[in-house]
């Protein structure tokens, strides 16, 4: 998994959190710039708990009644479809209830929710959520007013534009141009071709990775509001290098480099 970095906005001292792997720190960010302010870790968290339950499962009582008890700083869901939805109705029910400031006081934290899902969960329960991705409808460069105006005008009645139709559109766009490039359709020349393509996509710029073949994105973290759309609080300066098999972003992967020495034995 990914670092990621959250701005919760929402309390008077900004607190941002950096999840990795199974664990948590909170680091301020007061008065300044984010990435300064994750290398200020001010206090390691530790995991409450770790639930995972059934795919389709609809009943979450019991673990949004665990949440509410336990009172964590922020709740990483990685739910999907339909338990998910429930999942955020439930827990918001439940902490209205309680009178807790869901949003303020227990964020959920998600790599997978999009603007469609949004609706799915309903506009009793869909603002205050942080979800980390490459892509978000608001993002603000001309490339991507262009093509939400033309998806918008394409697919009137929805569902709404999001991460996997912007990825899509570019994916065949950067096809057409390797082959185009290729000069006919051998796919080992289109295959030559790819890592030679960049693109001005809706995101931002887009580019090939020569090694894994997988592209090199600009990581967000956006904050869903009651309209059904995500404000980007944060977004990494520049695209980050794609790392499909954590060779270089985790060191327990890493590739050892030499060959393994003998142990003999007798």
């Amino acid at each position: 998994m990914s670092d990621i970095a959250v701005d919760l906005t929402l309390r008077q001292r900004k607190l941002f959190v950096e999840a990795k792997m199974h664990r948590t720190r909170v680091v301020d960010a007061a008065a300044g710039d984010l990435d300064a302010a994750i290398e200020r870790t001010v206090l390691e968290g530790a995991e409450a708990a770790l639930v995972q339950p059934a795919v389709g499962q609809t009943d979450h009582s019991k673990v949004v009644a665990a949440i509410i008890e336990t009172r964590p700083d922020f709740v990483f869901n990685t739910l999907i479809g339909t338990s998910a939805y429930r999942f955020y109705r439930e827990f918001r029910a439940s902490c209205i209830a309680h009178g807790i400031d869901q949003p303020a006081e227990i964020p959920v934290v998600s790599c997978s929710l999009s603007e469609p899902e949004l609706h799915e969960i309903g506009p009793g329960a869909m603002d205050g959520h942080l979800s980390s991705s490459v892509y978000f409808s608001t993002i603000g460069n001309e490339t991507n007013r262009a093509f939400v105006g033309a998806y918008d005008r394409l697919y009137p009645d929805g569902p709404g534009v999001c991460a996997d139709a912007e990825a899509s559109y570019i994916s065949v766009k950067l096809l057409a141009a390797a082959i185009a490039s290729a000069g006919g359709e051998e796919v080992e020349a289109i295959r030559k071709a790819v890592p030679a393509q960049k693109l001005e996509a809706p995101q931002g710029l887009v580019r090939i990775d020569s090694e894994t073949f997988h592209a090199s994105l600009t990581p967000r973290i956006g904050k869903s509001g009651g309209d059904g759309r995500f404000q980007v609080v944060y977004q990494a300066r520049e695209p980050v290098a794609a790392d499909p098999y954590l060779v270089h972003t985790s060191p327990r992967y890493a590739v050892h480099s030499g060959l393994p020495r003998a142990r003999l034995v007798s």
